[in-house]
């Protein structure tokens, strides 16, 4: 059949009419004909074509609406199958690569099994060194499987695509082994033996070395050659099929393959006669083996055995291989290999194909998921059969054929059968280099069984039984073990198979061989079975060829000693099921009186069929019992039996009969046979053996005639023979079954008239559906009550048929009990009764609370386990040497009774039996068996366990019991549902649903099945939302709760609803798709799905997330992002919201990690885009429609930022032009900006009105006096900078990627953003920081270490951002240790032509890492590594800086950078031009501005002022070559602003100045607003310009600059800026007497500072509080409390802080000079001494002010010292302040603005000193100073010093200040009524004078 036609049938689609042709038309029909799929597909596609041409045009013109739906209907319908064609080709083709050519070619029709010969060229290849290869990668642990088959697939792939393209038939991988041929004739050998040979040397050639330099292990293949007959068989059964290849030929090429060496090809004498010894270079080896060395002449050029063409210069980059042996490149075109699974496609239906594919493969196939997602890592166990047969098959060639393939099917369906019935799978069946070989693996992918190894060992002894009963085999070796193997698919694409490979496979392969006619198994397979000690027997030790640590081997030697179906009694008190077991008794003790009330005289009316059939007489059923049956329903490994056994024990105590049978996978094949076990032992036959003996009984005591006549009817459950009543033969099974029902019912009525029974079932799942219908009949009758446990798969549905779901499960007589785990507090008690002691210590009771999930198995299982590795011990009780926990003693009370053993089985028609786990302490195969198992009485009480010494029990990884049991649940998901939770165990515990979304595989084609299996997750519990709180999750996570989400969002559902293809809507969708965050439930099943994946696969989603947290943009909810409060991943709405391509995910990644790519006005600019070149950007006109637009766009806020702007700096050229210029340049220019004022204030006005008229409301004021308080009090960090006049050192990675953030939402929305901005609560840094250690974990796993180091370089510069230095600093040696592990060898170096990795420039990461530790030391104070990682930083960068202290080489590097600055502003176009080539994208000289950033605050803080004006000047000159306007530019000015400043060059300071002002203003009322990083800018632009100002004596334009900064500051919400703007503007505020404004300030300093826990903040507040204090007497906080704050503070908590340092100091010297001021000597002394202790080495406006109060302090000791006449102490306070008084006349050239006071104080010194003549002199000059200046304070306090020192004022003015300050008088909310002259401190003179 097609396959077009295949699939649609199976669609249900079969022949769709076309709607457009009419009646007459018949060509619409699907053709009889059969055609190719190629043809089909062609045909449909044209067909679909023209009827979408012919639908366009009808719809057109024909209004009829049916007929639109009907035309509709039929192209959806169309489009659906030609997706499902394509489907079921891919899924044939994939079939068809797990079947080789000879059975694809054969008849459609031919019947299993068959028998075909042919004569075949058969070549063997087999990897020598592999089993050496499998010992080492062993030996590394966990992961060294995966990298094992890694290896071995590298090699085996290429290997397989050589024979392929020779057009070989691979017939068999085995293992490390290839097995093909090429079928020939007699007359085609020559040349197909040549083409074998030619293709076996070009194997040799290029791939026979392979070396594996992790482990220093080279493999090479041996290639052996021979011809002959093969026997090609067809063997199985129609639910399993299989072939095998045998024959002369096979063998003649497996005799080869033993004769070479490594490298060799060998030929086997029966190929070798059909070649010419001329055509070859050859070597004989051995007596009829040839070693070929080359091809000298070729028959047949068309049939060369290597590909034709070679790519000359390519070469597949396989790992670990030899430069040597690199692989080349075929040209192959993959339609060419293998031509016959088009043709297979074409002839074959897919049911015929399906039989020879494992079970495993199908399901992933049937689900369309990739190939390499069934690629595990699994413990599973492995047993190889060896079959040998008798010598006389292979003496008979005649009928050698026939007999052996006999031999090979009927061992094939024996073996197949048994292990069906215990869970297990026939993998391979192999006839080449070891005989007939068969290997079966237990815990493949669906087969996963808690008791996988005990099955293996009974399988195995059943089976060698079995084996040897077939005619012509006389022995039969086995060898079984257990670990972890590679469970997935090897080979080439074309030709695959599903294989398992590990160290435990060559250890069963080699058992079998070294151990010959015995079953023989590993130390953990018999260990793990569980089964008891009799069943082995300790084996001779061998060395196994390949194997070291052979260890203990055992031989299984009796299978039958375990056959017990009773349910195991528990000898110690049932824990936390008392209300279930309360439950039952009440239940048994209600149906027990109703039986009593029942009439003992039982009369039966009617016969049985009318009763049976409800047609007369009494019903048996007793309708009036309530519940007849209980089902105790729980997951594997819970506790059911245990359940059970508490039931069994409490009706046994009522006297009530018990019958048990526990079922096995054994006997769950077996019709009848739970009902069968209860039934006979109830009526007493367990002794009767025989049919006649059974049936003789039953005459003897069923009197009644019409019973015993119908008994017949029960044959297969009595296990009798009586003749078939003739009434009964013309009725239909079910009919009959019907009757048997109620037969049996009376049966056991009659002979338990009185007495009420029984009936217990454990493992109720397995038993078959009669079974369930006649057990849940009899459970109606009055004297029969059911009991059973049963388990629940992990989707929530029982593991039963849907018959019996339906007899259960909607039945009111029948109570469904659900068990879940045990509570905490019980785990501690059931560990003491496993292990029967009294306690244990604390870490182990932790460990069975924290990894046990309340799930008993698991905790019997790792106790022991524990036991058996010596971990844990026995010791008495009174062990004290660890920390110990005990249980009650009522725990360990053990029962009196035990239960008698009810049943044992004697209906055993096979060799099957039970197995189960047993009593506590008799089920465990351990070394020291003698601790665990209780065969004497042990009184528990007098024991503990103990830990072994130095052992770290947390570590104990999940396995076992509970690893299989989560494992069994794992299997029974659908792939979708798999692969959904592989990708969840890489993201965690708890995930980003829309993240993990992002890792699926083509989630775009497959939405739908993913979203229902999310669906199913939730339901059955594997998945819970994450958003609730504790109690939400607790109620949601109950047994019979439903799930609920908690984080509902209707966008991300509406994104869900897109995502389906046909665009559903959300409201069909499953109800819990709103849930966005969610989380495991059991945290054990992370680790173990995580365990199950190969390296490859963890990787491959590792890299996923990572690109994919690469991708994101990273913004708070503060700055406008996505409410993340769960996690990362959710971060960007556009991003999240649209499904990238990996090209896109790899783009958006490096875009959010190149800082180049940050907007701005200059981005690309340099000198020829600086203002100062005398060019204005725009004119005023256009300015103002720059602003017209910005407040349309925008908003009033910004547009007032920016008009605000504009006047301030129209204010600033106003002020200039007073003192600038000739008198007709000012009347001009002033002129000229009168009338651009007056255009700003009619705009303004307009502006207003607009929006009064708009909101109804006036928007806020733009007078720079504003000082509003912020909406709301919130977090935010400090951002604290060395000097008050610097430009704040922040690492650039917040606000770059802050304004890439804005830059791009601007772009993708088109609408403003900053009404979003609020940096109060911005958190972008520290997202970036955890995203950052996210993808380093990510990228580390998926071994892409050039992004972990990027990363982790990342993460360390945002710890830094957000100020944690220490953080950084672990971030960063991570980071050194990786690049170093890389270096030496250790770790892969990335790549170049690895798109996902990031090369490793070793010199630069040097660079960034030494450049971040500077950074980080930077951060925690720590000045002087900092500074030393800085020069080491830039060094290696390029610019040499050198740290020299005798300033020689420090001023030739100073006139060299102001040589380069001046060229680069004399001859900008030839500098320009000589860097035109300069790399945009090197972030080099961004890293240099940046460190000399940092050392510019550096050095001016160490008073190197030298120092850093080089390295200013350097940020200058880099800045402007490379930099951008608004991050680089304006920032390198300030900064040499500062150190001009500094300096005293204020004239220098005053340039750059105008030359920052002139870019901002250049970019106010531009086309686009001014950004949110421009704003930042800007704000400490204007804070920088303010503090310049200041300090040049600029009262009124400084204030005005403050102002503006600190609008902006609170206009986008910058806490941290308004901050440092505040305590600079109440500076500026006191020197002009603004009480008022400084009051309101202030207050709000205080409120942003204590709310934002700012210590420098609340620290300014205090410490202006005193300057206003000494300066006016206006007290806004008490002097007490300001002392209080100083006392009582940790000021080296924060050294760091240089703002701090100059607080500290401020506040001692106001202390100082407050006690001084009063007279309070002692005081006063000592504040100075704190003061001079604490004293700053450089200047600023705070030192030298607090120099200026030291100075006054000195002067008024010098007045009282002189005036008390205690001449020595004048002496040295008139030195002191002589000293003072030097340094500041330096210091006042610094801050000029301070000298008014400075020279008031030295004319108070003339004045004491009795130098009245200059001292008038000094004080006019201040007079004039302070005028010129607009000092108010300084005026005031003049005129009062004059007036004072004249003796002109009177007393209360004399001794205002010191009467009204300390007693808090003055109010400050009336300030300005008393004269200022009046209320200033009167410096006192000697009285004398």
């Amino acid at each position: 059949m097609p396959a077009a036609t295949t699939a649609s049938t199976a669609a249900g689609q079969g022949n769709i009419d076309n709607p457009l042709q009419g009646p007459g038309n018949n060509t619409s029909k699907t053709s009889s004909n059969r055609r190719s799929s190629i043809q089909s597909r062609a045909d449909f596609r044209g067909t679909m074509t023209s009827n979408t041409v012919q639908h366009g045009a009808v719809t057109t013109g024909d209004p009829n609406p049916v007929r639109n739906a009907e035309l509709q209907n039929y192209v959806v319908n169309k489009i659906e199958l030609l997706k499902r064609t394509q489907f079921n080709i891919k899924k044939l083709n994939q079939l068809c690569s797990f079947i080789p050519d000879f059975i694809l070619l054969d008849e459609v029709n031919r019947k299993i099994p068959y028998q075909l010969s042919t004569e075949a060229v058969v070549l063997m290849a087999d990897v020598s060194g592999f089993t050496a290869l499998t010992e080492a990668y062993s030996l590394r642990g966990k992961g060294g499987t995966d990298q094992l088959t890694k290896t071995l697939a590298g090699y085996i792939g290429p290997l397989a695509e050589c024979i392929l393209q020779a057009d070989g038939d691979i017939i068999k991988y085995a293992g490390d082994a290839i097995l093909a041929f090429w079928k020939t004739s007699q007359d085609d050998y020559p040349e197909d033996v040549q083409r074998a040979i030619d293709c076996a040397l070009f194997i040799q050639e290029k791939y026979g070395s392979y070396l594996c330099k992790d482990v220093d292990i080279t493999i090479k293949v041996k290639i052996g050659i021979g011809a002959g007959t093969a026997h090609m068989c067809g063997i199985g059964t129609e639910a399993y099929q299989h072939w095998v290849v045998f024959g002369p030929g096979v063998a003649a090429a497996s005799e080869g393959e033993k004769h070479c060496n490594s490298g060799d090809v060998v030929v086997h004498a029966s190929a070798w006669i059909h070649c010419s010894q001329a055509n070859y270079k050859y070597s004989m080896r051995d007596t009829n083996f040839y070693l070929m060395h080359d091809i000298v002449n070729f028959i047949n050029y068309e049939k060369r055995g290597r590909p034709a063409q070679l790519l000359k210069t390519g070469f597949l980059k396989v790992p670990n291989l030899k430069k040597e042996s690199m692989m080349p490149v075929f040209v192959t075109d993959m339609e060419k290999i293998r031509p016959h699974i088009t043709l297979a496609v074409d002839r074959k239906p897919e049911v015929l194909m399906r039989p020879f594919v494992i079970p495993p493969v199908l399901r992933k196939l049937d689900d369309d998921i990739p190939l390499e997602y069934l690629n595990e890592s699994r413990v599973v166990c492995i047993c190889f059969i060896h079959v040998k047969t008798d010598e006389k098959i292979d003496m008979d060639e005649k009928n050698f054929r026939e007999n052996m393939a006999t031999i090979v099917q009927r061992g094939f369906v024996k073996i197949y059968q048994n292990v069906t019935k215990l869970q297990g799978a026939l993998s391979k069946v192999i006839m080449f280099d070891k005989g007939l070989t068969y290997l079966v693996v237990f815990g493949l992918p669906g087969y996963i069984n808690e008791n996988q190894s005990a099955h293996a060992l009974k399988f195995a002894y059943r089976t060698k039984l079995a084996l040897k009963s077939i005619r012509g085999v006389t022995d039969c070796s086995i060898g079984v073990t257990t670990g972890s193997c590679y469970c997935g698919v090897i080979g080439h694409q074309k030709r695959q198979e599903y294989t398992v490979i590990g160290r435990k496979v060559n250890k069963a392969a080699r058992l079998m061989v070294y151990y010959p006619g015995r079953l023989t198994c590993d130390q953990d397979t018999a260990y793990f079975s569980k089964l008891p000690l009799e069943n082995f027997k300790l084996m001779e030790a061998k060395e196994l060829k390949g194997i070291k640590d052979v260890g203990k081997i055992y031989e299984f030697v009796n299978a039958d000693s375990s056959d017990d179906n009773s349910i195991p009694f528990f000898q110690y008190p049932m824990l936390g099921r008392e209300a279930e077991l309360s439950y039952f008794k009440s239940a048994l003790q209600r149906t027990k009186k109703d039986l009593a009330n029942i009439s003992t005289q039982y009369t039966i009316g009617g016969t049985l069929i009318q009763r049976a059939l409800g047609v007369g007489g009494p019903d048996l059923s007793g309708n009036q019992k309530g519940i007849w049956m209980i089902i105790f329903e729980g997951d594997n490994g819970i506790g059911k039996s245990r359940m059970l056994g508490a039931c069994i024990h409490e009706a046994e105590k009522m006297n009530i009969r018990v019958f048990t049978v526990g079922m096995t996978l054994a006997s769950s094949s077996q019709a009848h046979f739970a009902i069968s076990c209860l039934v006979i032992e109830a009526l007493g036959m367990l002794e009767l053996r025989t049919v006649p003996e059974r049936e003789d009984y039953l005459r003897k005591h069923v009197t009644d005639a019409d019973l015993a006549a119908d008994l017949c009817l029960l044959n297969e459950i009595l296990h009798t023979k009586f003749p078939l009543n003739p009434k009964y033969t013309a009725m239909d099974v079910n009919t009959c079954h019907t009757i048997g029902q109620h037969v049996l019912a009376s049966l056991l009525r009659v002979t338990y008239p009185e007495d009420l029974i029984l009936f217990v079932v454990d493992d109720a799942h397995l038993m078959d559906p009669r079974s369930w219908e006649y057990l849940v009949y009899v459970s109606k009758a009055p004297n029969v009550f059911a009991l059973c446990s049963l388990r629940r798969s992990n989707a929530g549905s029982p593991k039963l048929q849907d018959s019996v779901t339906k007899q259960i499960y909607h039945n009111k007589n029948i109570k469904i009990i659900r068990i879940s785990g045990l509570a905490q507090q019980l785990l501690l008690p059931l560990a003491c009764q496993v292990m029967h002691v009294k306690g244990m210590p604390v870490d182990l009771e932790k460990l069975i609370v924290n990894k046990s999930n309340g799930v008993p198995a698991w905790i019997d299982q790792v106790l022991k386990e524990l036991i058996r590795t010596q971990i844990i011990r026995f010791e008495k009780d009174g062990y004290n040497k660890q920390p110990m926990v005990a249980v009650d003693k009522k725990h360990l009370e053990k029962m009196k009774k035990a239960p008698k053993k009810s049943f044992r089985r004697w209906a055993q028609e096979d060799n099957d039996d039970n197995i189960r786990y047993a009593n506590a302490g008799n089920d465990g195969f351990s070394v020291r068996a003698s601790d665990v198992n209780v065969k004497e009485e042990i009184n528990p009480l007098e024991r503990v366990l103990v830990i072994k010494s130095d052992t770290n029990i947390h570590s104990v990884p999940v396995s076992g019991t509970l690893k299989e049991i989560l494992l069994d649940a794992y299997d029974e998901l659908n792939p979708n549902e798999q692969i959904i939770l592989k990708a969840a165990t890489v993201l965690g515990l708890r995930f980003s649903r829309q993240m993990l979304t992002r890792l699926l595989p083509s989630y775009e084609m497959w939405a739908r099945k993913y979203d229902q299996g999310f669906n199913s997750l939730l339901e059955a519990k594997y998945f819970r939302c994450a958003s609730g709180t504790a109690k939400q999750k607790e109620a949601s996570s109950a047994i019979n709760a439903k799930p609920e989400c908690f984080c509902r969002d209707d966008e991300f559902t509406a994104f869900i609803g897109a995502m389906e293809q046909g665009g559903t809507s959300v409201e069909k969708r499953p109800k819990y798709y709103s849930c966005r965050f969610m989380e495991f439930m059991k945290e054990n099943m992370v680790e173990v799905v995580y365990d199950v994946m190969t390296e490859d696969q963890k990787a491959e989603f590792h890299l996923k997330a990572a690109k994919y947290l690469d991708s994101s943009i990273i913004r708070c909810e503060s700055c406008g992002g996505e409410d993340r409060s769960y996690l990362f991943g959710f971060v960007r709405k556009q991003n999240d919201y649209t499904v990238d391509t990996e090209e896109a995910l790899r783009v958006s990644g490096n875009s959010r990690r190149r800082s180049s790519s940050r907007p701005g006005p200059g981005g690309d600019m340099g000198l020829a885009g600086i203002p100062h070149q005398g060019k204005h950007h725009a004119t005023f006109e256009t300015q103002l429609e720059g602003l017209k637009k910005t407040f349309e766009q925008g908003g009033t806020k910004v547009g007032n930022i920016e008009l605000d702007i504009m006047k301030t700096l129209m204010d600033f050229d106003k002020s200039e032009n007073q003192m600038d210029g000739c008198f007709c340049c000012r009347r001009a220019k002033a002129k000229e900006i009168a009338e651009e004022e007056e255009e700003i204030n009619k705009f303004e006005a307009t502006q207003e009105q607009h929006e009064h008229d708009v909101h109804g409301e006036a928007i806020e004021g733009t007078t720079h006096m504003s000082l509003q308080a912020p909406h709301a009090p919130s977090d935010a960090e400090s951002r604290r900078n060395s000097t008050l006049g610097s430009f704040s050192p922040v690492p650039h990675l917040h606000t770059h990627s802050m304004d890439t953030h804005y830059h791009q939402m601007h772009e993708s929305q088109n609408q403003p953003v900053y009404s979003m901005v609020d940096l109060r609560t911005c958190q972008c840094a520290v997202l970036q920081a955890k995203i950052c250690v996210e993808m380093v974990f990510h990228y580390r796993e998926a071994k892409k270490y050039g992004r972990c180091l990027q990363n982790l370089l990342d993460a360390a510069e945002s710890d830094v951002t957000v100020g944690n230095g220490t953080q950084a600093l672990v971030h960063i040696e991570d980071a050194l240790g990786l690049l170093i592990r890389v270096k030496d060898g250790d770790l892969p170096s990335p790549e170049k032509d690895d798109q996902d990795d990031a090369t490793i420039d070793e010199k630069e990461a040097e660079a960034q890492i030494e450049f971040l530790s500077g950074l980080a030391y930077f951060e925690i104070g720590v000045n002087t590594k900092a500074r030393e990682f800085f020069l080491k930083a830039l060094h290696r960068l390029g610019l040499k800086i050198h740290y020299d202290e005798s300033g020689v080489r420090r001023e030739s590097s100073i006139l060299g950078a102001k040589m380069r600055l001046w060229r680069s502003h004399a001859c900008f176009c030839f500098h320009r031009k000589g860097n035109a080539n300069s790399n945009d994208n090197d972030d080099t000289w961004r890293k240099k501005i940046r460190i000399l950033s940092y050392l510019h605050s550096l050095f001016k803080n160490e008073k190197k002022i030298e120092m850093a004006l080089l390295v200013t000047i350097w940020q200058v000159i880099i800045a402007e070559q490379h930099g951008e306007i608004v991050h680089d530019i304006i920032p390198a000015y300030a900064n040499m602003m500062d150190i001009y400043s500094a300096l005293s060059k204020h004239r220098d300071a005053k340039r750059y100045e105008h030359y920052a002002l002139e870019m901002i203003r250049s970019s106010v009322g531009s086309d686009s607003q001014i950004e949110p990083l421009g704003l930042i800018t800007s704000a400490n632009l204007f804070l920088s310009v303010a503090i310049i100002r200041l300090s040049r004596g600029e009262i009124e334009s400084s204030s005005s600059a403050a102002y503006l900064a600190l609008r902006i500051a609170q206009t986008i919400h910058d806490n941290a800026l308004t901050i440092r703007v505040l305590p600079l503007l109440c500076q500026t505020l006191l020197l002009s007497l603004r009480i008022t404004e400084i009051a309101e300030a202030l207050q709000k300093l205080w409120f942003l500072a204590e709310e934002s826990d700012d210590w420098t903040g609340v620290s300014n507040y205090y410490s202006i509080c005193l300057d206003l204090l000494l300066n006016t007497a206006y007290p806004l906080e008490h002097f007490g409390v300001c002392e209080n704050f100083i006392t009582n503070s940790d000021w080296t908590a924060e050294t760091n802080m240089f703002r701090d340092i100059e607080t500290q100091y401020s506040m001692e010297c106001s202390l100082t000079l407050w006690y001084a001021r009063y007279s309070r000597w002692e005081q006063s002394q000592k504040w100075l001494a704190e003061a001079e202790a604490h004293k700053p080495k450089y200047h600023s406006f705070s030192t030298v002010n607090s120099d200026l109060k030291l100075l006054e302090c000195q002067l008024i000791f010098v007045n009282h010292y002189l005036d008390s006449k205690r001449y020595q102490h004048f002496a040295k306070a008139r030195n002191a302040a002589k000293e003072l008084m030097r340094t500041l006349t330096k210091a006042t050239k610094v801050v000029p603005v301070l000298k008014p006071r400075f020279t008031h104080l030295m004319a108070y010194y003339y004045r004491v000193r009795s130098r009245n003549v200059e001292a008038e002199k000094q004080l006019k000059m201040a007079e004039k100073m302070a005028e010129k200046m607009g000092n108010n304070l300084e005026q005031e306090w003049l005129i009062h010093s004059r007036t004072v020192w004249a003796d002109l004022a009177i007393p209360t003015i004399k001794y205002f200040w010191l009467e009204h300050t300390e007693a808090h008088t003055l109010d400050w909310h009336s300030s300005g009524k008393i004269p200022w002259a009046n209320i200033m401190f009167s410096l006192p003179l000697p009285a004398w004078k």
